[in-house]
């Protein structure tokens, strides 16, 4: 299986929140297993609430080419996008809600077998978002590496 990686992040405004969803296609069942996420604002002292969540629809973002982490692999079949100007539909319960300090950043990997799935449903993804935070509203980064 191939793997890829796509960065984004979210505008440093109230709405929309979120940095970066993948998107699946109907051919397939990606499976997303490295997150990193952070913030690019000026430090500050705030707790930054990050969710990742299951999507049905993508909302309006400017497109990420994904990037084969393998030089000689064919293009991503997934959809990143980045920077929205609608949200994603997120649907279900969040798969991680992680409160950071915004000086701070995560990484969440997944042990092998513990991937999260993207059913092979078109339009069905993956979306990490801003969900709070205790001051501003500041930017937030995403990387997120998946297999197909």
């Amino acid at each position: 299986m191939a793997k890829y990686s796509a960065s984004g992040v979210s505008e440093a405004a109230a709405n929309p929140d979120t940095s970066l969803t993948v998107t699946g296609a109907a051919t397939l069942r990606p499976k997303i297993y490295d997150i990193l996420m952070g913030s690019s604002a000026t430090p500050a002292d705030a707790q930054v609430s990050h969710t990742v969540q299951r999507t049905t629809a993508a909302g309006t973002s400017t497109a990420v080419t994904p990037e084969p982490l393998e030089t000689g692999d064919r293009a991503a079949t997934c959809a990143a996008g980045q920077t929205h100007s609608a949200e994603p539909t997120y649907a279900g319960v969040a798969f991680i809600i992680l409160p950071i300090h915004q000086r701070a950043s995560f990484r969440w990997v997944a042990r092998q077998g513990g991937e999260l799935i993207i059913s092979a449903t078109a339009a069905n993804g993956i979306g990490h978002k801003r969900t709070a935070c205790t001051t501003g509203t500041p930017a937030v980064n995403s990387t997120i590496m998946w297999e197909e």
